[in-house]
């Protein structure tokens, strides 16, 4: 009775360990699901936007990061035109890419920033033609669960898309209304880690960014390729000792 006992217990551990291995190469299962709030801001010299929805979808705030983009991380003003995405934060990087919808834009490390008027000022893509025309990266660093900005201008038929650590796109999203001004919150209610945001358009920036880090007790990450070699080299392992188990009872026998 006793190898029969252990021949079900080697299939039952196999498929355990078949089953965990497979899990850990497939990751989290969640599908992007981000909570897109877009409100019209008011064009006058107050420009207020109402961010209620965002905040609340949040949980009210305050939020991790809050830039106005009007100064450098050293609390500088920057001369208006081209600067370094990098300047305004430690948090985050903008760049700028060539706009695959409207054929317009450069690959650059730099953006286009305009000097404040009334304290606000605005960043879009460089174009080598004056600025603001092509698409606007935006790179965190650290995955953040929740951004929002002011986009000033954003075409109608641009779009918004949302890329996870991996850099694979994990949403794709319209552009708000054609109206001067429109606040975006993107929150990402299914334990999506969003690491880059690009903004595709023609001619338009956005004026100030927040954003919550995803936190530490959220959903694993998708486990890296040793995890999955460990599991096959602990399978191929386990079903070799159940044969020569076998073996070994099979020779005691004759």
């Amino acid at each position: 009775m006793a190898p029969r006992i252990d021949q079900h217990l080697c299939r039952y551990f196999s498929a355990l360990i078949v089953a965990t291995a497979v899990s850990a190469y497939a990751g989290p299962a969640n599908a992007a699901i981000i909570e897109a709030n877009t409100v019209a801001c008011t064009n006058d010299i107050n420009q207020s936007c109402d961010t209620s929805n965002f905040l609340s979808a949040v949980g009210g705030g305050p939020l991790d990061v809050s830039l106005d983009l009007v100064t450098d991380k050293n609390g500088n003003i920057p001369a208006g035109g081209p600067v370094s995405g990098d300047i305004f934060s430690d948090d985050v990087t903008f760049s700028s890419e060539f706009s695959t919808l409207f054929g317009i834009g450069l690959n650059s490390s730099d953006v286009q920033y305009s000097a404040p008027t009334a304290l606000r000022s605005q960043i879009g893509a460089v174009d080598g033609g004056g600025g603001f025309r092509g698409a606007l990266i935006i790179d965190f660093a650290n995955p953040v669960s929740a951004v929002g900005f002011t986009t000033i201008t954003l075409e109608t038929n641009g779009v918004i898309e949302l890329f996870d650590p991996a850099n694979s796109l994990i949403a794709t999203i319209a552009s708000p209304s054609n109206t001067v001004l429109d606040y975006v919150g993107l929150v990402a209610t299914a334990g999506e880690e969003i690491s880059r945001i690009r903004l595709d358009g023609d001619f338009f920036a956005i004026r100030d960014i927040q954003f919550n880090f995803v936190q530490s007790d959220g959903p694993e990450s998708i486990p890296s390729p040793s995890a999955l070699i460990l599991a096959v080299t602990g399978f191929i392992a386990w079903r070799f000792r159940c044969k020569l188990d076998r073996f070994t009872r099979v020779g005691r026998s004759v």
